[in-house]
């Protein structure tokens, strides 16, 4: 052939990966169909041609010496699987041998292939597909001592992590809702609650603080002059409430006594007699016996009788409540004195 003849064109067997002839549409080594370009004219790309389109993509420094640390030395022992990690400049004591590993070909081995299937034509082996096993061994490595370097640290994450999720103690909110005027009977439901989490002499000595709380309300209710009907029905139930949650001795001395200025304003005026003078009270609890009374007698032992006015009202005076006037009216409830 001469020196001027035009040269062939030429492209890779996508199967084989052979040079081939562009205008080829049968692989003279492998024998595949290939395919004839429809466009013989226009100029053909490697990646148009069946070739290989090659992405170059700038791997780590660390990566790229451990690379060339891989070219500089051919001979390095395929047999020993921790050769490569060894030769890694990691700051790791080097990893001892593996006994028996030089006849166990494994993935770290750098010219290691797995044997071809039968009848499968052998393909040749390229300088391309040898560094890329390299660099994928290398970059494997690396990944593998950065895992078994991180767990601890994983670990002790998680660790840290379960520490901050425990629930914070219980606080005891009584002291504070005391300290800003807040309701008695709340202090003392909140001690309450801090006694279950914890039966401790602190807790206990709070709740009575605040069952004294609740006695010094419920006493100003229970005193409050004029006299009101809906204060004495609201002490009632505060003082009632306080036993339950905390039976001590001030919350019991406390409900009995409300329990007992309830009953005894809770009577009835049922009769006046003007000829006698004389007024009938019905007391409120079941078969209790009429009472009559004259001005200046003492009725119920706490009740000085101050007038008889007319035929439709008398006029008392609660001598245990600082001599506060209440007004009973024929079949009405107690009232104050206007």
């Amino acid at each position: 052939m001469s020196d001027d003849a035009p040269i062939e064109k030429s492209r890779v067997c996508p199967s084989c990966r052979m040079q081939i002839s562009v205008l080829a549409t049968k692989c003279r080594f492998c024998g595949e169909e290939v395919g004839k370009p429809k466009d013989e004219s226009r100029k053909l790309s490697i990646h148009d041609l069946g070739g290989e389109h090659v992405y170059h993509r700038a791997p780590s420094g660390s990566v790229m010496e451990a690379l060339e640390a891989f070219r500089a030395d051919e001979t390095l022992s395929s047999s020993d699987p921790t050769a490569a990690l060894n030769k890694l400049d990691l700051g790791l004591d080097p990893l001892p041998k593996i006994p028996g590993a030089e006849h166990v070909p494994s993935a770290f081995d750098v010219g290691y292939r797995s044997p071809p299937a039968p009848g499968a034509k052998k393909k040749p082996e390229t300088n391309g597909s040898r560094t890329g096993l390299i660099v994928g061994a290398v970059i494997g490595i690396a990944v593998l001592v950065g895992a078994v370097m991180a767990g601890p640290r994983i670990l002790d994450s998680f660790k840290k992590e379960d520490t901050t999720n425990k629930p914070a103690p219980y606080v005891n909110r009584a002291a504070e809702i005391l300290q800003s005027g807040g309701p008695a009977i709340d202090a003392l439901e909140a001690a309450v609650d801090a006694i279950g989490h914890e039966d401790s002499a602190v807790n206990r000595h709070i709740a009575t603080d605040a069952a004294k709380e609740l006695d010094t309300y419920v006493t100003g209710l229970l005193n409050a002059s004029p006299f009101d009907a809906k204060k004495l029905g609201e002490a009632s139930s505060l003082a009632a409430r306080g036993a339950t949650l905390f039976p001590d001795e001030i919350t019991q001395r406390l409900a009995a006594e409300t329990k007992e200025d309830d009953r005894v304003y809770k009577m009835v005026l049922i009769n006046i007699d003007r000829s006698t003078d004389t007024a009938v009270f019905k007391l409120i609890e079941p078969g209790s016996p009429e009472v009559k009374v004259r001005e200046g007698d003492t009725l119920q032992g706490r009740f000085l009788v101050r007038t008889i006015v007319g035929s439709k009202s008398v006029t008392l005076a609660d001598t245990k409540r600082a001599s506060r006037g209440v007004v009973y009216e024929l079949g009405s409830a107690p009232m104050p004195v206007q």
